[in-house]
């Protein structure tokens, strides 16, 4: 303790040599705690404040380094006002003070003012109209008159003159103290005293009721409405059973007023049971299906396609042969019917064409043997020729062939 006490001694003495001036002129702390750590510092540099600016002292903590305080502007210290010109009830006057510490100067306006007297009454106000004062400057000599505003009046208690009641208004009245003038007023009616609720007139089912209740003052009776209840309705029983066509009714009863209500129910409909066969349907014709309703016995009825015939293979009556036509047939298992179909000839497959002894040319058929000459062959042709061109006029015939394009062995 004793090392840093010396220590600060030291350092006061220094800042003492170094800047006298500002130990004159600012009573700085030369000691101080650190904000930081709480270290005692002493003082290093500082700026003097000013009655507008303010200053710093910066200190040196022997613990943690150097640091600043802020130091507030000091304000100014003003002398006494001095007055530099004086007033009068008509122009402002002037008066003036400076600073002790920085000659600075302020200035304030006095401003004109009368030096009036006491006022004194001309006219007494009254509860209703204005009255008159007047006052007189000391200093000019100067006069003014003011209104006085009417008292009003100075209203007593109020008085009952008719009690309200719950029908009618009432009525009160008050005096003033000072012209006696009188003020009548209405006093609203009374609320009525309504006791509870009570059943008049029971609702019923489709009827309202009525509600009532009596003022206790007056004996006045106020009524309202209450809703009709509406039907409590039972359990639906069955009136009449519905059937698979007809609807059937259920009943409904009120247990207050008994009324009863029907309601009715929608048809049962058919409850058909399976399709059986009544009549079989045959290869070709239609056969029949019956159901039956299991609760009223009612049948329906309706038509099954024909089975259609199932034939077996076909098997040959009569061959066909070369101009010939042949037969065919086939039965149906079902119904043993029997289909007929013709077999087409299916025409001659002649050879060669060859000469015969007697030097006639023919040619015989392979399947048959029957032989056809030459001109059985050309009249044949000749009569397709000619049909070809009833059928198609446009087209030419072709030429028919000869006796040299056949080809004819001897």
């Amino acid at each position: 303790m004793s090392l840093k006490r010396g220590l600060s001694l030291l350092a006061l003495l220094v800042m003492m040599i170094v800047m006298p001036g500002m130990a004159l002129a600012y009573e700085f702390e030369y000691f101080h705690n650190c904000p930081t750590c709480g270290f005692r510092g002493n003082i290093l540099d500082g700026e003097e404040p000013t009655c507008t600016h303010s200053g710093f002292a910066k200190y040196r903590c022997l613990n943690c380094g150097s640091y600043d305080i802020k130091l507030k502007a000091l304000g100014h210290d003003w002398r006494e006002w001095r007055t530099v010109r004086h007033k009068t009830c008509t122009t402002d006057g002037l008066r003036r003070r400076t600073c002790r510490r920085c000659g600075a100067e302020e200035e304030e306006v006095i401003r004109a003012s009368h030096n009036w007297s006491r006022w004194q009454v001309l006219i007494s106000p009254t509860c209703t109209e204005y009255g008159l004062k007047t006052h007189t400057c000391y200093d000019c000599g100067t006069t003014r008159d003011v209104e006085v505003k009417p008292l009003g009046h100075k209203w007593t208690r109020w008085s009952t003159l008719r009690k309200a009641t719950c029908l009618e208004e009432g009525e009160r009245v008050r005096t003033c103290t000072r012209c006696s003038f009188e003020t009548h007023e209405a006093v609203a009616k009374l609320k009525h005293n309504w006791s509870s609720w009570h059943t008049g007139v029971k609702a019923g089912c489709t009827t309202e009721g009525t509600r009532e209740r009596t003022c206790s003052r007056c004996h006045s009776v106020e009524t309202k409405a209450t809703e009709a209840l509406g039907h409590r309705w039972g359990s639906a029983m069955t009136t009449t059973r519905a059937t698979c066509t007809e609807p059937g009714v259920k009943t409904k009863t009120c247990s207050r007023c008994k009324e009863k209500l029907e309601i009715e129910t929608t048809p049962l409909g058919h409850s058909f049971g399976k399709w059986t066969t009544t009549t079989k349907a045959t290869c070709e014709a239609e056969g029949e299906q019956t159901r039956t309703c299991v609760r009223c016995k009612e049948k329906e009825h309706r038509a099954t396609e024909p089975t259609g015939h199932r034939f077996g293979k076909w098997r040959v009556v009569t061959k066909a042969t070369c101009e010939a036509d042949g037969e065919r047939v086939r039965t149906c298992g079902r119904c043993r019917k029997e289909e007929h179909e013709a077999i087409p000839a299916f025409g001659h497959s002649y050879g060669d064409w060859r000469t015969d002894a007697e030097g006639v040319a023919y040619r015989s058929c392979r399947t048959c043997g029957a032989k056809q000459t030459l001109a059985e062959f050309r009249e044949q042709e000749a009569l397709w020729q000619a049909a070809e061109t009833e059928t198609e006029p446009a087209a030419e015939a072709p030429a028919p062939e000869t006796e040299t394009a056949l080809d004819i062995e001897g």
